[in-house]
């Protein structure tokens, strides 16, 4: 896949360029060369609405963070953008560290919060095609209601996948791959431990997406590995919720 750039498709060459591109870009976008983005950490309220050809060349992320790291409410985070309405295409990328996302309330307030490696969310006319992500570390989410307990209607959780936390609208993955050496992992749990109060917290994660939450997302040619015995560990892909609302699948959460 590796050849001369498009006549009007701009270069990347180092992490900045593709930090600059990615993050808010529109246009068409080639890689030159494997890159390492050290330092990563993570994109909330950002879209990528161009196209990224990767060229067959490698995305190594390695986010930063030495420990937990806190987030907002109701919102959509990717490692590398928070939202994907474009291409991303022929490209490897590989996690090497240990993201641990972590986010609590002390309102009793409802939210839920979607995450995944390359994106939060998934927008309508996303494609991902020939992509393959291979997860030697480990990404984990773990949402906590630390009110009083007395909220009695909505919820709060947090769904996360491989690809992306959510997918919306008209969505496309094709031709591609997850490989989990490591683990995805979310949780969420009232710190209280007060299950009958009907505040619903929920855990969704899939290898590929969290959910789908709305339209439809059309897979075709994809699959799913495990380490280099083929095995996909007992936890490597978990759902944990003490309400019971846990959802966990090789390709989608729920």
């Amino acid at each position: 896949l590796n050849g001369a750039p498009a006549a009007h498709a701009a270069t990347i060459s180092n992490a900045s360029e593709l930090s600059s591109a990615i993050r808010g870009g529109s246009g068409t976008y080639e890689l030159t060369t494997n890159i390492t983005w050290s330092g990563c950490g993570r994109n909330e309220g950002n879209t990528f609405s161009g196209t990224l050809d990767g060229k067959g060349y490698t995305i190594t992320l390695s986010t930063g963070y030495s420990g937990t790291t806190s987030t907002g409410d109701n919102v959509s985070i990717g490692l590398m953008v928070s939202n994907l309405k474009g291409t991303i295409k022929n490209v490897n990328i590989v996690l090497t560290d240990n993201p641990y996302l972590y986010q609590y309330t002390a309102k009793d307030t409802n939210y839920t919060n979607w995450c995944g490696i390359i994106a939060g969310t998934l927008q309508s006319g996303a494609v991902i095609d020939n992509v393959h992500l291979t997860v030697n570390g480990s990404i984990s989410y773990y949402a906590e209601d630390k009110g009083s307990g007395l909220l009695e209607k909505g919820g709060y959780g947090i769904i996360l996948g491989g690809f992306a936390g959510r997918s919306q609208g008209s969505a496309t993955i094709r031709n591609s791959s997850v490989t989990v050496n490591g683990a995805i992992h979310g949780k969420a749990e009232d710190y209280h431990g007060n299950n009958d109060e009907g505040t619903s917290s929920r855990a969704h994660t899939g290898g590929f997406v969290g959910e789908i939450e709305s339209g439809t997302l059309t897979m075709t040619d994809n699959a799913l590995f495990g380490d280099s015995n083929g095995a996909i560990g007992s936890g490597a892909i978990k759902s944990e919720s003490d309400h019971k609302s846990d959802r966990a699948g090789g390709v989608v959460g729920v």
